[in-house]
């Protein structure tokens, strides 16, 4: 088990910030008028890191078998694609 100062130095370090720009950029979209955040930036922005992040955590067993870049890239670049003017 970790220490929650460690955990505390890991989150200020990494997660708090990285939210912080995350619900900064989707308020941003938002005032553009490109996203609808529903009120709430910080959420938009937490399933937004889900989105992008998630293939790689389970195909990764949580960090522990490392993927390949290329299938790292290639799965990060399709949760966060554009497809203005695209159907279906």
């Amino acid at each position: 088990m970790l220490p929650p100062e460690v955990l505390a130095a890991w989150q200020e370090a990494g997660p708090v910030p990285v939210g912080c720009a995350l619900a900064d950029a989707m308020t941003a979209l938002a005032d553009a008028g490109l996203i609808d955040v529903r009120g709430d930036a910080d959420l938009a922005g937490a399933h937004f890191m889900a989105l992008i992040s998630h293939a790689v955590v389970q195909l990764s067993h949580y960090g522990v078998r490392p993927l390949p870049p290329q299938q790292t890239e290639r799965l990060i670049r399709g949760g966060s694609r554009r497809s203005y003017g695209r159907t279906g």
